[in-house]
């Protein structure tokens, strides 16, 4: 990330008498790594156990891998931020987010959908409009279930994105500091509103079982993950400006605060400590662990290994452990779908969304000139 030119300080460092800004924030991939690392276990040891109960247990379980998800959302508001901090138009934030991500996520719903049938993977089982609404990547807001488990947390990318998109849009890419505390503070306020309601009105009854009513309010609001979007944001901000937001505190109480409203007490210390974490890093000069190679590769391609390791991970294993125990076969879906993210990346991340974006700017601007 270079925005200013400021004389480097010592690695580990926080804003004291130098620049964290003229250094590139090499640490976001090692992150993303992580979270990326931390999903696919978890999926292939404890949630694979619960899709297959006849199947035997891993030696290795990460029940906690699902709070991945969380540093992602994390990772997402301080990158979207910075792209959009450096957008001179909207129509520009428009076509980079689409084009990053729907090559590799249109792929990855024919692999879900070819693999699940013949696999007979659990989920995959949808009907055929089910399937096509699935290529629109906001299926969970329609009501339609995902065909492979990852795609859920994509709808909630987008929602982010469009906010994003709206206000760029309103405010022709004129994104002061000042404006971007006050729409932080609003969502916070919406957020946690929403997340107070219902707990009243679904007591002790986690998110994922509340009524439909309940369920629509609490995923339009963003309630649960609104707050770690903005927390994200502040932190790109503090980065950028070498200079603490004291929003940060109310965001990070409000990320809390609504995870044990939604959910429980444990599963809000967790969400704390993934927040306390990523402060941290982001708030550094330099963090060397999240600096070694195969982290910043698996974060390279975590994108492509999340959307297509679900359903080819579960095949795999399924089709393995009968013949070489379960922990070989979980190995074996690891390898496999880290390969196949990898192709993925090169194909669909690198070319495809690179050809896409410039025949699209091509035409958003073949358009704009024969308007005028």
């Amino acid at each position: 990330m270079r925005i200013r030119a400021h004389p480097p300080y010592g690695a580990g460092s926080f804003f004291r008498g130098g620049s964290i800004s003229s250094t590139r924030f090499v640490e976001l991939d090692g992150l993303r790594g992580l979270a990326a690392a931390a999903v696919v276990v978890g999926h292939f040891t404890t949630t694979f156990s619960e899709h297959y109960p006849t199947a035997p247990g891993s030696s290795i379980e990460l029940q906690y891998g699902q709070f991945g998800v969380q540093l992602f959302f994390l990772i997402s508001g301080f990158v979207i931020l910075m792209t959009a901090d450096r957008t001179k138009r909207a129509s520009d934030f428009a076509i980079s987010r689409f084009t990053r991500l729907y090559p590799a996520y249109w792929i990855a719903v024919v692999i879900s959908i070819a693999v699940g049938a013949l696999a007979n993977v659990p989920g995959t089982q949808l009907t055929p409009l089910e399937m096509l609404l699935n290529f629109t990547m906001i299926q969970r807001l329609l009501l339609v279930p995902d065909v492979n488990g990852a795609f859920w947390t994509l709808a909630v990318e987008m929602q982010f994105y469009i906010i994003v998109f709206l206000v760029l849009l309103l405010t022709k890419c004129r994104l002061t500091d000042v404006l971007l505390r006050w729409l932080v503070a609003a969502w916070l306020a919406i957020a946690v509103a929403s997340a107070v309601t219902a707990a009243l009105f679904a007591p002790g009854v986690d998110i994922t079982a509340a009524p439909v009513l309940v369920r629509a309010m609490v995923n339009v609001t963003l309630a649960e993950y609104g707050p770690l979007f903005c927390l994200g944001m502040l932190l790109f901000m503090a980065r950028r400006n070498q200079r603490f937001e004291w929003l940060t505190i109310p965001a990070f109480l409000a990320v809390v605060v609504s995870a044990y409203l939604l959910h429980s007490s444990s599963y809000a210390a967790i969400v704390a400590g993934i927040g306390v974490f990523f402060t941290f890093v982001a708030l550094r000069t330099s963090t060397p662990p999240l600096r070694l190679r195969p982290l910043l590769w698996l974060g390279k391609i975590s994108y492509s290994l999340y959307i297509v390791h679900v359903v080819v991970g579960y095949a795999t294993i399924d089709l393995l452990w009968p013949l070489i125990g379960r922990d070989l076969a979980t190995l074996a879906a690891t390898a496999v779908a880290v390969v196949l993210a990898w192709g993925l990346h090169a194909v669909a991340e690198s070319r495809m969304s690179a050809s896409w974006r410039r025949t699209l700017l091509q035409l958003r601007d073949k358009a704009r000139d024969n308007l005028q």
